[in-house]
């Protein structure tokens, strides 16, 4: 049946992609905006939003717009991550 399926349903295309990369990409920041975001760690979101770069790089490869598509990625990667950090600031020893 999964054989089938593959056969006969063709692979969403490079523009498709990006589309669903990019969305993921803003609902994400959104989510975090919205404290509505308890799924990963501040580190393990961020390796996630490593891997989504990549995924974008490829997906954009020799297109004439992937530094403006990868630059509007990348603005979301570092809002959420910035904002993941702040909110979990890491406790100081202070000298007693």
């Amino acid at each position: 049946m999964l054989l089938a399926g593959h056969l006969l349903i063709p692979p969403p295309s490079g523009e498709t992609r990006l589309g669903w990369l990019l969305a993921s990409a803003r609902r994400e920041l959104d989510r975090v905006l919205s404290r509505r975001d308890r799924r990963w760690a501040p580190e393990e979101a961020m390796f996630r939003n490593a891997m989504r770069i990549a995924q974008l790089a490829g997906a954009t490869r020799g297109s004439p717009q992937q530094p403006t598509i990868l630059g509007k990625a990348l603005s979301y990667f570092d809002q959420t991550a910035a904002i993941r950090l702040r909110r979990v600031e890491p406790k100081v020893e202070q000298a007693a």
